[in-house]
């Protein structure tokens, strides 16, 4: 016999909008069959706050609703926790992006439920990401709804809210610190395609997770999730729903589906265990091994080919480089010897090629072949700025002490390179 005893069930739907009663009726219906959902996380309302507390206590009369709502096209996340649950505390942002509680729980104490609309656009995500850093510094939370952006390059199929730059700093600060773990890669069990969002386009169809459930703590205090499941939407939204059940098993019973499945691995790990089997496996290894080596020799191959068709020209990457090289040291703007500022490419050419061409002239030369020319306002120059303490240091006669302490300090000559003995 198995018993088990329901801690929480969690459900997460963007609605796509909620404000009028037909489809208020017909996310009833859908509710109709999960009547034992405990929390509900709907995002984009699209509606006002009087409108959309309305709507949620229609859907969820027996609840409570926690609602922040924004008043404008997109419009607010929303919250309804059932009566079943002790709400320890709740609170939303203000800006139609997050409300959360805090519910008392059999086994686990409080555990904090965060449902989030987030923007569409990075830099209004990233105060976004600092301000739930701090909300879940402490404590267990559950992280859920619509992100409207992926974690991971391969989910980008169709879409470009990839995270990355300032915004990925900020997110791994969030996810690090409060160590969320992404639900569907932990759970016990799950049903559905990752991709929660289906978006068709003239020219293609957008495939996205938009939608996701995280649980703080590594999720080790969760153990015992059993399941995540991706519903369809009945057209509804173009986001699919997700349930979230987590239950603690007794450990009293022997017979628990884990302890089934490890019992059953274990009989056919031992009736697989025989020569022939171990020799079909040594065999494979080495077939894996000598693929491993056959790839290696065709790159090498595939290498000298192309050294040999292109020879040693320079690369793209070295390209690459000088291009950058040129692009960071070029002038852009050029102050004249008359506080005036030029910017055009030929002016600024003409201006610093005259400045050197002077600096090389026929007068200079003859200056620095013969020191008597410098006029004596630059001999006077010289003169004044020089105190009487340095014009004395500078005619005095080195004595042998201050010789012998410049000596040590020098650094020892070099020593002679050793011969080889033998």
């Amino acid at each position: 016999m198995l018993t088990t005893q329901a801690d929480f069930k969690v459900a997460s739907w963007n609605l796509n909008g909620a404000a009028d009663p037909d489809r208020v009726r017909k996310i009833r219906q859908w509710l109709r069959a999960r009547k034992d959902m405990g929390i509900l996380a709907f995002q984009e309302l699209k509606a006002k706050e009087s409108r959309a507390d309305w709507n949620m206590r229609t859907i969820f009369p027996n609840g409570r609703v926690v609602i922040d709502y924004a008043e404008n096209e997109k419009g607010g996340a929303a919250l309804v926790v059932s009566e079943a649950h002790k709400v320890v505390n709740s609170g939303n942002r203000g800006d139609g992006t997050v409300a959360w509680v805090q519910i008392e729980t059999p086994k686990n104490g409080t555990v904090g439920v965060i449902c989030i609309y987030a923007p569409t656009k990075a830099p209004r995500r990233i105060p976004l990401w600092n301000w739930l850093k701090d909300l879940t510094e402490e404590g267990n939370w559950i992280l859920l709804g619509d992100f409207n952006c992926v974690e991971l390059p391969d989910d980008t199929q169709g879409t470009s809210n990839l995270l990355n730059g300032a915004e990925l700093r900020r997110w791994k600060d969030l996810t690090w610190a409060a160590e969320f773990t992404d639900c569907f890669f932990t759970v016990f069990s799950r049903r559905g395609s990752r991709f929660t969002r289906q978006r068709i386009r003239l020219d293609r169809v957008e495939f996205a997770p938009m939608d996701r459930i995280y649980v703080s703590g590594g999720a080790d205090w969760v153990e015992s999730i059993l399941e995540l499941n991706h519903d369809g939407s009945s057209g509804l939204s173009d986001h699919f729903p997700i349930r979230l059940r987590k239950e603690d098993r007794d450990k009293e019973y022997e017979e628990t589906p884990l302890k089934t499945k490890l019992e059953q691995m274990r009989i056919r790990i031992v009736r697989e265990n025989t020569e022939e089997n171990r020799k079909t496996l040594s065999t494979l290894e080495h077939q894996v091994r000598d693929k491993e080596l056959k790839d290696a020799k065709a790159w090498r191959l595939r290498s000298r080919a192309r050294w040999l068709r292109e020879g040693d020209a320079p690369s793209h990457y070295f390209f690459a480089i000088l291009k950058s090289k040129y692009k960071r040291e070029e002038m852009l703007r050029l102050e004249l010897e008359d506080g005036s500022v030029v910017t055009d490419k030929a002016t600024i050419l003409k201006e610093t090629h005259s400045f050197y061409q002077n600096l090389f002239s026929e007068e200079d030369k003859e200056v620095a072949e013969d020191p008597s020319l410098l006029s004596q306002e630059c001999l006077n120059l010289i003169d004044r700025t020089l105190n009487p303490v340095q014009k004395h240091t500078l005619d005095v006669k080195p004595d042998a002490e201050e010789v012998d302490r410049i000596l040590q300090i020098l650094p020892p000559p070099p020593r002679p390179p050793r011969k080889p003995r033998g």
